[in-house]
């Protein structure tokens, strides 16, 4: 059983071959270094999109 940012967590590593680790907060996964912000158009299969206020 996962909670929301456990699934991420677990599709990304998954899906990176065990080469990418997310923090398990959404808030940490939200702020990762790695993260990029696209436009809204730009966005594909399998990005994260984060909602704020």
């Amino acid at each position: 059983m996962f909670d929301c940012s456990g699934l991420t967590m677990y599709a990304v590593f998954q899906a990176g071959g065990g080469r990418i680790c997310l923090g398990h907060y959404t808030q940490n996964q939200q702020d990762d270094p790695r993260a990029a912000v696209v436009p809204f158009e730009q966005r594909a299969v399998g990005d994260l999109v984060f909602f704020t206020e």
